[in-house]
């Protein structure tokens, strides 16, 4: 058993001595954090404006989605965006024109306006959206996932809308409805309650499963 320890404490240390050994272990984290990180910083990069075409055969609900896009209300609570440095969400702002005559001579088109850069999205929405619930959006990049995001919400708020005026609720009691919810997140222990970030505490023990899988798998 003593000769065992022997060998395994001799080929631990010259394994961490080798020149791999200890490029491996700041390369790794910085590999791991830049999978982590470079995806949102790109699409950080991208354009600030997104030029957009909502195709509606309702008129109304095509205004109200175009509303939502451009309200200044969206804020980056609501879109699950970051805020920058200087305090302004950091969230893209939408050029938004309105298409009341949908045919598939107009879906070319438009999606020919995409290919060339031209356009950055076209929101396409069907007669029966409201029961279906179904809508396509056309984009030029599929990793833009904030405009999509956008877009999703300002669907749902325009037709929420819709379906509770038409159950005879006033704008202003859509408007309370579908105001967001602020929660505070309090831990209570045996030295009291704290205010706690959730979103960490069920963050981290990931990030250390992952450090400890990639070890295992580099130096295994």
């Amino acid at each position: 058993m003593r000769n065992l320890m022997l060998i395994i404490a001799r080929e631990y240390v010259v394994r961490v001595r080798t020149r791999a050994f200890l490029l491996f272990t700041v390369l790794m984290p910085l590999f791991i954090g830049g999978v982590v990180v470079l995806p949102s910083k790109l699409m950080s990069r991208g354009p600030s404006i997104r030029r957009v075409v909502v195709v509606a055969a309702d008129p109304a609900l095509g205004s109200a989605v175009r509303a939502e896009l451009t309200a200044a209300h969206f804020s980056a609570e609501d879109a699950g965006a970051e805020t920058e440095k200087s305090g302004n969400p950091a969230r893209p702002e939408f050029d938004v024109n309105l298409q009341s005559s949908p045919s598939e001579a107009l879906r070319q088109q438009l999606t020919a306006d995409l290919r060339q850069g031209r356009l950055d999205g076209v929101v396409w929405i069907d007669s029966n959206a409201a029961t279906t619930r179904n809508v396509t959006y056309y984009s030029r990049s599929v990793s833009d996932f904030l405009a999509t995001s956008l877009v999703s919400r300002a669907l749902r708020m325009a037709l929420g809308q819709r379906q509770l005026t038409a159950h005879g609720f006033s704008p202003g009691q859509v408007k309370t409805l579908f105001s967001p919810v602020s929660v505070d997140a309090v831990r209570v222990d045996k030295q009291g309650a704290s205010p706690t970030n959730g979103l960490g505490a069920l963050l981290l023990p990931f990030v250390l499963l992952l450090g400890i899988y990639m070890t295992v798998l580099i130096y295994g």
